[in-house]
């Protein structure tokens, strides 16, 4: 089994050598995130034929989310019943909410570059009363700090969160965000809606498939500051504060727990030894 598609042609040879079950598993799309960032258009061919390949010769593949199965059935000429979203899993049992006194700020967990749209988000912070702590390093950080100087924003960059740390740090939140252009399946999006965090995201790819406006979070509606400004009070003044953070915590705990994702893995496996 395969974690990503770099390293996945390993599992191509062992499966020819050994004569054993490959699974080919992402956690997102090699060519699709290639293409987002505009990589070279020689790579992005290399990596396409190399992705058409593997997914034509595994026996089972796992996509992360149902917009990936979708850019994928679309793409390649595959045996398509081959092909199953997993989501990505978490660990429910570390990410839960804690009965610890939350502040009123807003958190964000990640990596500082031009996918996360983080100068519409610092602008947008500008536009309330309410204060960020951002968490996370990247090549844009000290452009970001000064930026946040410049419009005088209520932001603080805490650094890298260590992992084992994360639980309690989130705990500490009322409000997530995500403002990103585009993502996989963010795994910091669900720690944090399993932590009883109030999610706000922007809808696009990646996280409209895990926030559901006014059911279990608040969308922004496009990617710019005033939309997520919008979002953001949208989330400060709702009466519904309660039920989003319980249709998150539930949401996250039945399908994307660490447990669910094993078992459905583990029958996977067996059919798949069974059949030789």
């Amino acid at each position: 089994k395969s974690n990503q598609m770099d390293g996945a042609w390993s599992g191509v040879i062992a499966k020819k050598l050994y004569n054993v079950p490959f699974i080919n598993r992402t956690g997102y799309t090699l060519s699709l995130f290639c293409k987002r960032k505009n990589k070279p258009k020689l790579k992005q061919l290399i990596i396409e034929k190399i992705e058409s390949i593997i997914f034509d010769m595994a026996d089972v593949s796992f996509v992360s989310s149902s917009q990936d199965k979708h850019y994928l059935n679309g793409k390649y000429n595959f045996n398509k019943s081959t092909l199953s979203v997993f989501r990505n899993y978490i660990d429910v049992g570390l990410f839960h909410p804690l009965n610890t006194k939350r502040n009123n700020k807003i958190v964000f967990v990640g990596r500082l570059d031009k996918q996360k749209n983080l100068f519409n988000l610092i602008e947008s912070i500008s536009n309330t009363d309410l204060e960020l702590d951002v968490y996370g390093q990247g090549e844009l950080e000290q452009e970001l700090i000064k930026f946040t100087k410049s419009i005088n924003a209520k932001i603080k960059f805490q650094g890298v969160a260590d992992n084992k740390k994360l639980p309690d740090i989130l705990n500490q939140y009322k409000y997530y965000i995500l403002s990103s252009y585009y993502e996989g399946m963010p795994k910091t999006l669900l720690e944090a809606m399993a932590c009883g965090c109030i999610c706000i995201g922007t809808d696009v790819p990646g996280i409209n498939e895990i926030i559901r406006d006014g059911d279990n979070g608040i969308l922004a509606k496009n990617l710019t500051s005033e939309s997520i400004s919008k979002a953001l009070k949208r989330a400060i003044n709702t009466d519904n504060k309660e039920v989003l953070i319980k249709n998150g915590v539930s949401m996250v705990n039945e399908r994307y727990a660490l447990k669910v994702i094993a078992q459905k893995e583990f029958l996977i496996f067996r059919e798949l030894v069974n059949d030789r």
